[in-house]
């Protein structure tokens, strides 16, 4: 499976919703909301919700997706030395 990554960078207008994001990649893979849901224990229509922007999810809610995509989360904070 090839990798993919996704930025979310919030000084960037052109940064997408992380349900955007969520949505691709779960499109990606060929899932549905339902199996996503099923697998991250979640209800179908949070699953929407997140990924329509009517709700903004937790950290963990995005990571227990993330996990059920077979993903994972990488945050980078810049180094104030630099």
């Amino acid at each position: 499976m090839e990798n993919i990554s996704y930025v979310l960078d919030p000084t960037d207008p052109a940064a997408q919703p992380v349900g955007r994001l969520l949505r691709k990649a779960r499109e990606r893979q060929k899932v549905t909301q339902t199996e996503i849901a099923l697998i991250a224990g979640l209800s179908q229509r949070a699953v929407s919700e997140i990924e329509t922007g009517r709700v903004e999810p937790h950290v963990a809610t995005v990571l227990r997706i993330l996990a059920a995509l077979g993903g994972r989360m990488i945050i980078e904070v810049p180094d104030d030395d630099g």
